[in-house]
């Protein structure tokens, strides 16, 4: 009976492994991001009391707590949103 192990002495094995690349980030972000607009704009159309200053404050409190839930202290978030710079973009529709 053979246990299939192969044994390579001297051998050292160098692995990196990198669980969430630039990319696959930038994709779920971008994914979440059109979820969270698709989901706030049924709430403005849903409700009518609700504009989209209302999403605004709400979504600056989600902010907050995201950055707390992944780890942030206030410090970090702070230099954060310090290092924002926002550009309108305008398509061609």
């Amino acid at each position: 009976m053979s246990d299939n192990v192969f044994k390579f002495p001297g051998a050292e094995l160098n692995i990196e492994v990198e669980l969430d690349s630039q990319k696959e980030h930038s994709e779920i972000v971008y994914a979440i991001e059109q979820m969270l607009h698709i989901h706030c704009k049924g709430i403005k159309e849903g409700i009518e009391k609700v504009e989209w200053e209302h999403i605004l404050d709400a979504s600056f409190g989600l902010l907050i707590t995201a950055a707390f839930e992944a780890g942030m202290h206030p410090e970090e978030l702070e230099e954060m949103l310090h290092s924002v710079v926002v550009e309108e973009q305008k398509y061609d529709a």
